[in-house]
């Protein structure tokens, strides 16, 4: 039996060792950095998923400090993307972490999709077009 890592034995507890293997595999694609999509992505890092692609084209306003977990003052006017990226990179160092800081519309879904080969997709926008594309 491995050792397990000590960030990860709740976890193995709740899924046992082949769950986490099975996450450490998982690639995950959060669309969208927002409330949704910002406590989306801690949560799966968290769990110990092995690579998140991150994708948001936005930029953190004074709006989002309600509501949105990545969001601080001291990170306005940056993109969610990148931000995202060195929150999860401080909470988990055996992570695979893809910023796509890019805006993602019906005619680009497919070509991203195929570019970056999700496993699975986390879909945290607001376009019901792109949402019905994603699915």
């Amino acid at each position: 039996m491995t050792a397990i890592n000590p960030v990860d034995e709740r976890t193995e507890l709740l899924i046992g060792d082949e769950g986490l293997s099975r996450l450490r595999a998982a690639t995950v694609l959060v669309a969208g950095l927002g409330g949704v999509g910002g406590a989306a992505a801690e949560s799966l890092a968290r769990a110990g998923v092995g690579r998140l692609i991150l994708l948001d084209h936005d930029t953190f306003a004074e709006s989002n400090l309600n509501r949105q977990l990545f969001s601080t003052r001291e990170v306005l006017g940056r993109g969610k993307a990148e931000v995202a990226v060195e929150r999860l990179a401080s909470i988990r160092d055996d992570i695979e972490l893809v910023a796509s800081p890019e805006f993602l519309d019906v005619s680009s879904v497919e070509e991203f999709l195929e570019q970056h080969q999700p496993d699975f997709v986390a879909d945290c926008i607001d376009s019901i077009a792109v949402k019905a594309r994603l699915l």
